[in-house]
């Protein structure tokens, strides 16, 4: 549980809720971090890049973050996706939409075939 109130004041305003790297501005899109090994999260919090914030001894414990590694590595990887599987997290929408109007032209035709003047 503390691993967790850690997570969520040092590293959700960016990295999101689930580790998917949820927040986005115009020059600024953090990494999808939920299962990462703990020891690139120590690397990381300690030796920051560009837009991640430094955490040093003092703020961050050794101890605390080696929680926090776990947690990132454990409580937020999600199952990987069996392959060869299509599912809706696989298309974007654009494929979608393709997929619904093509549906639905296909029962338009169906029904102006069905109902066409001289099948009745």
């Amino acid at each position: 549980m503390e691993a967790r109130a850690l997570y969520d004041r040092a590293c959700a305003q960016c990295h999101g809720v689930s580790g998917q790297g949820d927040y986005y501005a115009p020059d600024f899109h953090p990494p999808a971090i939920a299962g990462e090994s703990a020891a690139r999260v120590a690397l990381v919090v300690r030796q920051p890049g560009a837009h991640d914030p430094a955490f040093a001894r003092a703020a961050l414990p050794d101890a605390a973050l080696a929680q926090l590694g776990a947690y990132v590595q454990g409580s937020l990887a999600r199952p990987p996706e069996p392959p060869g599987r299509i599912g809706p997290r696989a298309l974007d929408p654009f494929a979608v939409g393709v997929l619904v109007w093509g549906a639905l032209a296909l029962f338009v035709c169906a029904l102006s075939w069905l109902f066409a003047e001289g099948r009745n």
